[in-house]
């Protein structure tokens, strides 16, 4: 991963009303002192919040149950937004910070205005940083924080409560500030709070207002001793980046409340128990007072007869109300509730309403539950009795305009993507996403592991080993499972992510195990097997694939949890004998760039052994910003951080996504003489929900289609269904391909839209190239000092006797090439491979070392051959060779050019001294401009490898070269078409070059040239040109693994070793 590092010495100074930290040397200390008298909130781990209401369920209050039944919070006339345009002053220098700023009447014009939700940086305030691995401030001194760059920033904004509200008690809400805040109402400070913007802060300021307008200032700091625990790669990003509204609610209120859905043991019926904790404000007398819980299907009707009550005098009594064993519960049981899971997301609405003596409603409050058991039964997971697999995904909040502020839209798309593409789980890597997120999964069915803001990657373990951090670290964790207790999606809490092994991390596990025993507990951290300074790197604790768990983790966490393992690596970890837990991948599969392969392997193994339960891919979204060139004026995407996304950053799909959905589809097809097994792996859905078609295609071409009907296998069961694919007759490769559609709309797909497919060979041929040129007459000679002429009525070529090389080649009267084949060693790197730098890993290091990249061609020999009339043969012989490496590659390279117009081409080659892989092995020409239509046959329409094909299809296709060309914001290898039989490249009237395979090529085309594919680092580099790259290739370097994990299946790796092949051009001339 990229590092942020910042050297030099920060001094400790003594600004405004801060008081000053002790002087530091510059040098790193990770002991935390003991905390002092006077230390300031914003340097003192045992503070992580000053005023602020206890952490409580999402919810707001209603006035009438009716209005509740809406859930929708903003719809409240309870509820008053303070979105929108705010006053705002950024503070660089903390000796300039005005000492006035909440002062109500402080003159504020001359302040410039920032959209609320926002991160300053995105609005062109500071530097936007982004950090891989490290604190982007130095030196590093827990608790202490340095004061320069620790840029503050000043919010102002005037508000009038309404009328309406009087006598009501009114409270903050600021659902997520990036960075430690102070908050001032009409010139009092109220409160302060620390959290890394992922957590509500709820303040009580009734006390604080005056009748009229109202004047809020918020004074934000970049860094303090939170900043510590939110040592995450991502953009370091600041500032109120989520919603700020005022809520009202009575003296006496509903606080908050937990939900309990256990199932029996049939799963089948269902105990619904509520624990609600009920707060006064006032002194208020609740005799006879009584809160009344109901359940509303979605159609608003109350459901399965729940309608529960109890005397609020009970709930409040009860000093251990929050306690999940010793609480007071309104409980009853459910006959045969409609089951929550990915596949069903059934939700019902829970309505809480106090009413006082005489019965009326004081207040409601709402929430949508769903009823669903989670457990680990013989070390797989099972959620509502049946086994689950997690095809996951990690997620960080981020858009590529707001930073971590995602529009709602935005969100949409993402889990309407995942469900689409065949992702059941989410992990919300590293800290808490927006509530409305949880709604989303709750609404489409996604299962999610909400992870803690804890991380202290730049101090590795130092933290979780210090208990003056462990109030801050398990306020982070408390939080976030109280505000989030009632998701059904919700299946893990993570404690966190990387932050060593340490008994802070026991004790939060412990407590969340308390308070919700109904959960999974995750931490990755736990594994006490490398990559840490306690227990020593090794020599790669990637390449080691963390075999095992050693010594034993501590119980405390319920699953076996490793971050980017080969697929050996979790096959020990299944089959480890003093290991019983089921076995995670928390991170895997590093997704950066065109990324992806043998993901295949890794889900044949999960479905092998069973302590696998699946994992999530790092990650789904490129953290890209946008970025405008400073000549062109065009926008692109930032390339060198964070770019690790199965999405582009404005959610466009790459490439590598349809291989997950291919391997995640729960429809599955075998085919044997003329039958079709349909298995349904669904764990709910019938058969019955979805369409089935068939096509049969002949060399790539469409001869028969069909409907199948009757399909209507239960879950767990296969369903055998009789195709008239008769393809007597056919001559060329003769495929079935067999398709599931959606029969209906769904919430994140319409009816027709693509569930599962499969295609079958049932005939493999020869392909047979059309519109090539037939047999023509004797060919023809001229040789001159510089090359050799070949010609008749069917082909004109010239090879450059000095060089060896194929010089022109003259298509039906015009030029073909600017550039003949030449044999190439070399792609462009992708960012797995570690990018086209010395820094990068030891994939395109080791093919830098080699010289592949600078490659000089010297021809050993020369000849021409005649054989029979028909034929003319070339030899030649050359050694390719960087100047000065030892490294060399001896290769011979045979022309045999036919009277038709064919020329086959066969290579043999012979790698020596120190190469140990290829990037390729192939052809690459420099086509003329014009010959811009780009058809193959093979696995298509998009990129596909060695190592990553499943999800694309073997077929016919057609489009521009341009199509051809993944976009990445990184420069990298893309477009290639994987087992073609043939290529070609034509004009517009059809008229080119086509190259056949001998039996298969691989083959891409694209208008950029290698070097600037190569050396570009964002699409602003990229110089698009009239002519064509075409490469055509013998082999590839598989894109699977490396970076963050380990090297690419040693099955799919080009290693440099004596090879030989051979592949043939031809004329297509369309008359």
């Amino acid at each position: 991963m990229k590092k942020c590092v910042f050297t030099g010495i920060l001094l400790g100074l003594s600004f405004c009303a801060f008081s000053q930290i002790p002087p530091v040397s510059g040098s790193d200390v990770y002991d935390t002192s003991p905390v002092k008298f006077g230390q300031e909130e914003f340097e003192n781990p045992l503070i992580n919040s000053i005023n602020r209401e206890p952490y409580a369920a999402t919810s707001i209050s209603f006035p009438t149950e009716n209005e509740a039944l809406e859930v929708n919070r903003s719809s409240s006339p309870r509820y008053l937004s303070l979105n929108g345009l705010w006053k705002f002053k950024f503070i660089t220098d903390w000796e300039k910070l005005p000492s006035d700023f909440m002062s109500e009447g402080l003159d504020d014009t001359s302040w410039d205005n920032i959209p609320v939700p926002s991160t300053w940086e995105m609005q062109g305030y500071g530097e936007q940083v982004y950090c891989g691995q490290g604190y982007e401030f130095r030196p590093v001194n827990p608790p202490f924080v340095p004061r320069k760059d620790n840029h503050i920033a000043l919010y102002r904004k005037t508000f009038n409560v309404p009328l309406s509200w009087t006598g009501q008690n009114i409270l903050i809400h600021f659902s997520g500030v990036r960075g430690a805040f102070y908050l001032y109402i009409n010139g009092v400070k109220v409160g302060y709070n620390e959290d890394g913007g992922t957590l509500p802060a709820v303040f009580d300021i009734t006390s604080y207002l005056k009748d009229g307008e109202n004047q809020i200032a918020v004074q934000v700091l970049r860094w303090s001793d939170g900043s510590y625990l939110e040592d995450q790669d991502h953009w370091r990003f600041h500032g109120i980046c989520r919603d700020v509204y005022i809520e009202s609610c009575p003296d006496v209120f509903i606080q908050d409340f937990a939900v309990i859905t256990d199932l029996d043991k049939n799963y089948k019926d269902a105990k619904l128990r509520v624990r609600p904790f009920i707060a006064r404000k006032k002194p208020v007398d609740i005799s006879n007072w009584a809160l009344e819980v109901r359940l509303y299907s979605k159609e608003r009707v109350l459901a399965h007869g729940v309608d529960l009550s109890m005397p609020v005098e009970k709930i409040i009594s009860e000093k251990y109300q929050k306690n999940f064993s010793l609480a007071k519960y309104l409980e009853t049981e459910v006959k045969a509730p409609l089951l929550w899971s990915s596949e069903t997301p059934h939700l019902y609405t829970l309505v809480l309403t106090l009413k006082d003596n005489k019965g009326n409603t004081v207040e409601s409050r709402s929430s949508r539950i769903g009823f669903r058991k989670i457990e680990f039964i013989n070390s797989e997971l099972y959620i509502n009795g049946k086994r689950e697999y997690l095809y996951g995904v990690n997620r960080h909040d981020h858009d590529a305009w707001f930073g971590k502020t995602v529009p709602y839209e935005r969100m949409v798309q993402d889990v309407t993507l995942m469900k689409q593409f065949g992702f059941n789980s989410v992990r919300t890597s590293h800290y808490p996403a927006d509530p409305v997120f949880y709604d989303l999964c709750d609404e489409y069915g996604i299962y999610v592991m909400d992870e803690a803001n804890v991380e202290t990657c730049g101090t590795d373990a130092e933290l979780s080993n210090n208990e003056m951090w462990l109030f801050a670290q398990l306020d982070r964790v408390s939080g976030m499972v109280k505000r989030d207790k009632n998701h059904p999606s919700i299946i893990f809490w993570s404690l966190g992510n990387e932050s060593g092994v340490g008994y802070n991390n026991a004790a939060r596990a412990s407590w969340v195990k308390d308070y919700d025993p109904t959960r999974m507990i995750h931490f990755e951290a736990y594994m006490h097997n490398g990559g840490s300074r306690q227990y020593g790197y090794g020599l790669d604790f990637m390449k080691t694939n963390r075999p095992a768990v050693n010594p034993p983790e501590p119980p405390a966490v319920d699953v076996v949890s490793t971050m980017y393992p080969s697929v050996e690596g979790i096959i020990k970890l299944a089959t480890q004998k003093s290991e019983v837990r089921p076995v995670l991948m928390c991170e895997y599969a590093h997704a950066k760039g065109n990324a992806l392969g043998n993901h295949r392997e890794y889900w044949d193994a999960v479905k092998k052994y069973p302590r696998l339960i699946g994992g999530y891919i790092w990650d789904w979204v490129d953290q890209s910003v946008i970025r405008k060139d400073s000549v062109t004026g065009k926008e692109y995407f930032s390339s060198m951080n964070g770019t690790n996304g199965l999405v582009f950053a404005d959610r466009t799909v790459k490439p590598a996504l349809y291989e997950c959905k291919k391997i995640y589809q729960h429809i599955n097809f075998e085919y044997n003489n003329g039958v079709l097994a349909i298995k349904n792996e669904y764990n709910y859905l019938s058969l019955s929900s979805f369409d089935f078609s068939w096509k049969l295609m002949d060399n790539g071409k469409v001869v028969k289609r069909g409907v199948l009907t009757g399909v209507n296998a239960a879950p767990g069961t296969v369903s055998k269904v009789r195709i008239d694919a008769d393809y007597s007759g056919l001559k060329g490769e003769v495929i079935l391909e067999v398709n599931a559609s959606l029969k209906e709309n769904t919430l994140w797909a319409s009816k027709g839209f693509e569930i599962a497919w499969e295609q079958f060979t049932l005939q493999k041929a020869k392909m047979v190239s059309i519109n090539t040129v037939s047999e023509g007459d004797k060919l023809s000679v001229e040789k001159n000092k510089n090359g050799i002429r070949i010609y008749n009525a069917n082909i004109d070529i010239v090879f450059d006797s000095r060089t060896g090389w194929i010089r022109s080649w003259i298509v039906a009267g015009k030029e073909f090439l600017e550039k003949g084949p030449r044999l190439s060693f070399w792609r462009a790197p992708t960012h797995n491979d570690g990018g086209y730098k010395p820094e990068g890993n030891e994939i395109s290091r080791q093919w830098v070392r080699a010289g592949l990249d600078s490659l000089q061609h010297k021809l050993k020999s020369f000849n021409q051959k005649n054989i029979n009339g028909d034929s003319i043969v070339i030899l030649t012989k050359y050694r390719a060779q960087e100047v000065g490496n030892e490294a060399y590659i001896d290769y011979s390279t045979k022309y045999t050019i036919y009277s038709s117009g064919k020329v086959v081409i066969s290579t043999d080659l012979q790698p020596h001294k120190s190469i140990i892989s290829f990037a390729r092995v192939g052809y690459t020409m420099t086509v003329k401009s014009g010959y811009d239509n780009f058809s193959w046959y093979g696995y298509g329409p998009f990129d596909s490898y060695n190592d990553r094909h499943s999800g694309a299809r073997l077929g016919l296709y057609r489009g521009t070269v341009d199509e051809q060309f993944t976009h990445h914001v990184y420069p990298q290898e893309n477009g290639n078409k994987y087992r073609c039989s043939w290529v070609s490249l034509s004009d517009n009237s059809g008229t080119g070059l086509i190259a056949e395979g001998m039996p298969y090529i691989q083959s891409s085309a694209m208008h950029y040239s290698l070097e600037n594919l190569s050396e570009a680092e964002n699409e602003s580099q990229l110089k698009h040109m009239d002519d064509i790259t075409w490469n055509i290739d013998y082999k590839t370097y598989p894109i699977g693994n490396r970076s963050c994990g380990p090297p690419p299946l040693e099955k799919y790796i080009l290693f440099a070793k004596p090879m030989s092949f051979s592949f043939s051009l031809c004329p297509v001339i369309n008359d």
